[in-house]
């Protein structure tokens, strides 16, 4: 087998692991939920990735400018209460239905930054877009008395980690990445 066909195949099972992981963390955390609080879990999870972070990078820290902390605290706040929704939801609605809600974020980024920044709509997006929804409809058992307080507090997750995602695309090429992201694990952990 040539170098390039491994470093591919092994980047597609790179993909695959991550996706498997990704979808099962969904089932981890609500299974962690139901024995700890959700507001202690949220702060452990921030906090121990603060921790890493701040040990890893401590020399990237100490030159932290102000711009940096603000974008930091701005993207943390769209960040904590993502997973806040996201988590509260994950406690009525099933893992399943929180992983495909959530994932509705992918859909909403090309709709929000047409708004936010005038990028134009490419037709595949409207496409997915149509076809989210659809999912969306079927997933909710062809009817909106099939959607419970759960699946809306995961949809508002999707929302806001859209504009998590846009936020971060206009920040991290204003700021150096590593105190970006540290600090706004930080905050997090506060929030």
């Amino acid at each position: 087998m040539r170098e390039g066909s491994k470093k591919q195949l092994m980047a597609v099972f790179g993909l695959l692991f991550a996706t498997f992981a990704w979808g099962a963390s969904f089932i981890l955390v609500k299974l962690t939920i139901k024995e700890m609080n959700l507001y202690d879990f949220l702060f452990l999870r921030f906090a121990l990735a603060s921790i890493m972070m701040s040990v890893i990078f401590h020399r990237q820290l100490l030159q932290t400018d102000r711009q940096t902390l603000l974008s930091a605290l701005i993207l943390s706040l769209f960040f904590s209460i993502s997973f806040i929704a996201q988590t509260e939801g994950l406690k009525i609605t099933s893992a399943a239905n929180s992983a495909l809600i959530t994932c509705l974020y992918m859909v909403f980024i090309p709709i929000f930054s047409y708004f936010y920044g005038r990028h134009k709509i490419e037709v595949h997006s409207l496409i997915a877009v149509a076809l989210a929804f659809m999912g969306m409809y079927l997933l909710t058992c062809y009817s909106l008395t099939g959607i419970n307080f759960g699946d809306f507090l995961v949809l508002l997750c999707a929302i806001l980690f859209a504009w998590h995602f846009i936020l971060t695309g206009k920040y991290s090429v204003r700021h150096r990445l590593v105190p970006l992201v540290t600090f706004q694990f930080i905050f997090c952990s506060v929030i």
